[in-house]
């Protein structure tokens, strides 16, 4: 991409910046959906342009924060799978100490049932 030009994607070429293209398809759709959601576009010509961002610098810049998003955002899942896996570890040793216990009583009961002395058979 040279100086003064804004930033765009178009669905054959992909971006027009030489630092976005060393990335694969995938790599430059994800920034084109972050882009998308963040900055300021326009349709033109069948591309999306990104009129705030018409240097190298302020791509660099747009990836950098790009890729403090996505940190975020993995540590954020990283965070909900360990509060779903905390208390499905708490609910079941909850429910094992329950059962533990219910055993326990229930044995009790049976116990206070049976009689004191065993019977002898001849």
């Amino acid at each position: 991409m040279e100086e003064q030009y804004a930033l765009k994607f178009d669905t054959k070429k992909l971006f027009n910046s030489s630092r976005l293209q060393q990335y694969d398809e995938d790599g430059q759709k994800g920034f084109l959906g972050y882009l998308m959601k963040n900055e300021k576009m326009e349709i033109k010509n069948n591309s999306i342009v990104f009129p705030d961002i018409t240097t190298e610098d302020k791509i660099e810049e747009k990836i950098k924060a790009y890729n403090v998003d996505t940190r975020k955002f993995i540590i954020k899942n990283k965070l909900q799978a360990f509060f779903v896996a905390n208390i499905v570890g708490s609910e079941t040793y909850q429910k094992d100490l329950e059962k533990e216990l219910n055993e326990l009583n229930k044995n009790q009961v049976n116990e206070q049932i049976k009689p004191k002395i065993k019977p002898r058979y001849r």
